[in-house]
């Protein structure tokens, strides 16, 4: 994928995680009066959605053959000599992989710095203490583990139970993983401001959800409200990104809101509630992913001229005329004559037992001298059909940058050999799209 595919790629896909992630944000405000467990699963769904949106998963359509054309060009003039893109990495690529690893690197310095914890801690009164530990927290999937900071020596035996059912509903509701996962997605996607919302609201709302768990267990709300308070005071550093806490100071005033109010709705989600969620993921998912047009990626291979006898073993014979079949002595009908054979009909490459077409020989189109002066650079999409012998026909513009650029790309692909399509392994004509890109360097 190289640098105007990448960008185009990257466009595409924030628009459509915006759609979804606003489609989400819009759910959860008209779902503010039901219990937090189901705002928190619905957070986590369309998370999980934008994860299916950068994944190759494509409805059946044409194939789309990215072709990217490089030019290089002296400041002499002359010939513009033109080759085919090696695939090296560009400017976006480079970007977006440097924030990936310093995302994912912060993600594993506070995993190793917790398990550093874990290691040192000592046991008192039946529980893990460690004098790095600010709050209560839990980390942890197979062998989930709860550490508590050195002050929980001085709280009494109520509020070291209230915080180890705090920590106790996280590990039951497996909120690490889920948090740990959020992480990591936000490390792929950092540059969409969307994702760190969406993850900052999954936190959040799996905090309320806690507290509900908590409260459900019989303890006193105003008792858990103080518990908090104090707990946020005694917090002096920052929790990793790796660890649960049991309280975060940015939302610890909405949580004590929560607790306090009589006429929250608690609980966790009923299964209907989860069937609507899914239901919802599902009906936002499906027509996105529907946009996605399939990308079949194209070694690039040096022109060389196509051998007669290679041809001749990916062309099938020409179909004979189609006869009627009549009685022996039978005259035919007035009016009637026998048909032709019809043209088969073209077939989308992802059809069942359709195999797609493979470029074989590719013509490099030429940069016309208006369009090197004018510094036209951008994409020509076309569309095609591959036939039974491997050629392009009925080639159409669907997307132009310039009439002679667009002229260009048209006679280049004309000019392409392809080993045709097959389904259900005869030969077939099949549908698919071309994207030539050309740009100046």
């Amino acid at each position: 994928m190289s640098g105007p595919l990448e960008f185009s790629w990257l466009l595409e896909f924030s628009m459509k995680a915006t759609v979804l992630l606003g489609a989400a944000r819009v759910a959860a405000f008209l779902l503010r009066r039901s219990p937090a467990d189901v705002r928190h699963r619905l957070w986590l769904a369309a998370l999980f959605g934008v994860a299916v949106l950068a994944l190759p998963v494509r409805f059946p359509q044409p194939v789309s053959i990215g072709v990217p054309v490089q030019f290089s060009v002296t400041a002499l003039g002359g010939t513009i000599p033109a080759r085919v893109s090696t695939g090296a990495w560009s400017m976006w690529s480079a970007i977006w992989i440097a924030g990936i690893i310093l995302a994912l690197g912060r993600l594993l310095a506070g995993m190793a710095t917790v398990a550093l914890w874990t290691r040192r801690a000592r046991l008192m009164n039946q529980v893990l203490v460690s004098d790095r530990v600010a709050t209560p927290l839990t980390w942890g999937v197979f062998r989930p583990v709860i550490l508590f900071p050195a002050c929980a020596g001085e709280w009494s035996g109520d509020q070291m139970e209230v915080a180890l059912r705090h920590e106790q509903a996280h590990v039951v509701r497996r909120d690490w993983l889920w948090q740990t996962l959020a992480n990591a997605m936000n490390a792929v996607f950092w540059f969409h401001p969307l994702v760190w919302l969406a993850n900052a609201e999954l936190r959040r709302e799996a905090e309320s959800a806690t507290d509900d768990m908590v409260l459900a267990s019989g303890v006193d709300a105003a008792d858990y409200a103080e518990q908090l308070v104090r707990v946020a005071r005694s917090i002096s550093s920052t929790v990793p990104l790796a660890a649960v806490p049991m309280a975060r100071r940015g939302i610890l005033e909405s949580r004590v809101r929560e607790i306090l109010d009589p006429l929250r709705r608690r609980g966790q989600a009923s299964v209907v509630s989860r069937a609507a969620v899914a239901v919802f993921a599902c009906v936002c998912l499906v027509p996105l992913l529907a946009l996605q047009e399939s990308s079949a990626g194209i070694t690039a291979i040096p022109p060389a001229p196509v051998p007669p006898q290679a041809s001749a073993q990916i062309a099938p014979a020409a179909a004979e005329p189609v006869r009627t079949v009549r009685p022996q002595g039978a005259a035919p009908k007035p009016g009637l004559a026998e048909k032709p054979a019809q043209k088969p009909e073209a077939v989308a490459a992802s059809s069942a037992g359709v195999t797609n077409p493979r470029p074989l020989y590719q013509a490099e189109p030429a940069y016309t001298e208006d369009a090197r002066i004018a510094k036209v650079q951008g994409s020509v999409k076309l569309s095609l059909v591959v036939d039974e012998q491997g050629r392009a026909q009925d080639i159409q513009v669907l997307t132009s940058l310039d009439p002679g650029l667009d002229q260009q790309a048209v006679e280049a692909v004309r000019q392409w050999v392809f080993a045709p399509g097959t389904k259900d392994g005869v030969p077939v004509p099949v549908k698919a799209l071309i994207e030539v890109n050309f740009r100046l360097l």
